[in-house]
């Protein structure tokens, strides 16, 4: 094992890809810069008055805004109308409305449209919930569309980074004595036969480690271009937060640091899955360009599948449950708002029936590759 670990780190293919991928989060992360300074104010009024709204604190958070801070930027009464919108939105957020919006955007009909408005009034509780516990909360005003831009370009992206530099490693590890000619002298015994196990497990310790860089550093550039360490508390549904336009229902109460953090839980799951897939399918192709095209088009046959697929019956769900849909979701994992709906155990189901799934092909291949003729 630690010469396969050896041997994916020769060439640093790794860190360049890291490095390369970073260099875009950073570029992506200036995306809401002209917000900086709002957002720095408003994460040091967290800091001395905190994030929990009511109408003593009112007062407090309009002293420090008009007093404490330079008055350039977000007008106090901007900023004023949120706050005190927060706490009541999610009363008067039409759970139908979401239902009938998200058909519309999905051109969904009969049994499928059905479905989809039984899933949305099925969010009433914990809407309530949300209502009553969460909504009132000092956020970021939702006019910076900050989350919304957090999820679907940051979170997004570094989970396509993800996922591509799981591929290209396990291409590269599994074919590292073909590429270097070496096959003839490693394969032909026994203990060299076994390599190939070896390669798996380091594919996938690989894949949990280029997550782990691409997430934390992310996370890291994110904080320090935009201050929101007092924030990091404050729910995903809070009333000054969005995602789409539309008020955020989370499945359960999780931090913006915490929905951080189950998003490089959930693509370090996903990673694994695509390095069960190109292993498969590089113990076959024996040229890694081959394997990395043919893992491509796999993938586009799954998303060409699932558009389409009959709008019109639970099929259309049914077939969601698969990597590459889920992947597609990235930013929006373990959320319901008017352009998504959270399926029941969407994510975690995803990962597991498709870990047990392409496992078991691993494994037919291995068994395959320790006795054909070489």
């Amino acid at each position: 094992m630690r010469e396969e670990i050896k041997k994916s780190w020769r060439g640093y293919f790794i860190p360049v890809f890291c490095l390369g991928c970073l260099l875009l989060n950073c570029y992506l992360l200036l995306g809401r810069w002209e917000y900086r300074d709002d957002i720095q104010k408003i994460n040091r009024m967290a800091s001395e008055t905190g994030t929990r709204i009511t109408n003593s604190i009112m007062q407090d958070y309009e002293k420090f805004w008009t007093e404490k801070m330079n008055t350039s930027g977000m007008k106090w009464e901007e900023l004023e109308g949120f706050i005190r919108m927060a706490p009541g939105l999610f009363e008067n957020v039409s759970l139908e409305d979401m239902a009938y919006s998200y058909i519309s955007d999905n051109h969904l009909s009969g049994e499928a449209a059905e479905y989809a408005v039984s899933l949305y009034h099925g969010l009433e509780g914990r809407k309530q919930e949300i209502s009553a516990n969460e909504a009132g909360t000092l956020f970021l005003p939702a006019s910076m569309s900050y989350f919304s831009y957090l999820s679907v370009y940051i979170l997004f992206i570094t989970a396509i980074e993800t996922i591509a530099g799981c591929v290209l490693i396990t291409v590269r590890n599994t074919h590292f004595e073909i590429n270097n000619r070496t096959e003839a002298v490693i394969y032909t015994t026994s203990k060299g036969r076994r390599t190939i196990t070896n390669k798996l497990t380091c594919s996938i310790l690989d894949g949990i480690f280029i997550s782990a860089i691409l997430y934390g550093i992310t996370f890291i550039l994110l904080t320090a271009v935009y201050p929101v360490n007092n924030l990091l508390t404050a729910p995903v549904s809070s009333g000054m937060n969005e995602l789409g336009g539309s008020p955020c229902i989370s499945s359960w109460p999780i931090s913006i640091g915490g929905y951080f953090l189950l998003n490089f839980i959930t693509a370090s799951g996903l990673g694994i899955v695509f390095v069960l897939l190109a292993f498969t399918l590089s113990a076959v192709i024996r040229n890694s360009f081959l394997a990395v095209l043919l893992v491509l088009a796999g993938t586009s046959i799954i998303r060409i599948a699932g558009m389409n697929m009959p709008l019109s019956v639970m099929s259309y769900f049914y077939e969601k449950y698969n990597p590459v849909d889920c992947l597609l979701q990235a930013g929006k994992w373990f959320i319901s708002c008017s352009s998504s709906v959270s399926l029941p155990f969407y994510e975690p189901g995803t990962i597991i029936l498709w870990s047990m799934i392409l496992g078991s092909a691993c494994m037919i291949m291995i068994r395959r590759f320790n006795r054909q003729e070489l």
